[in-house]
């Protein structure tokens, strides 16, 4: 296909230009590879692949935030202990005190 510009000279069509480079072309898709449908809906494999897949699993996994959680109780909870145990403590140790003098006493008798 030629078309003519306004001063009359007749120029090449960029699809006759690149027409000439159609044999190329289908020479080189016939080599080319075509990759395995990507697994369980993962990224292809390929440059950063398999990292994206695992990038994404751990997105969607919950256990960490659960265990987080129960972390969280725990550490609330014992904080709670301790504080009752230093409010009570002086008792507590007056307690154990008693109890010591009175098997003391029992047993040197």
């Amino acid at each position: 296909m030629v078309r003519e510009i306004a001063s009359g000279e007749p120029r090449e069509s960029s699809l006759s230009r690149n027409a000439r480079y159609l044999p190329d072309l289908r020479a080189q898709m016939r080599n080319v590879t075509v990759l395995p449908p990507p697994v369980s809906g993962g990224a292809p494999p390929g440059p950063g692949g398999p990292m994206i897949r695992v990038l994404r699993q751990f997105r969607r996994n919950r256990s960490g935030a659960t265990a987080i959680e129960y972390g969280l109780v725990a550490a609330g909870i014992s904080v709670a202990i301790i504080g009752a145990l230093t409010l009570v403590g002086s008792e507590i140790q007056s307690t154990f005190t008693t109890i010591a003098a009175a098997v003391d006493n029992a047993v040197q008798n």
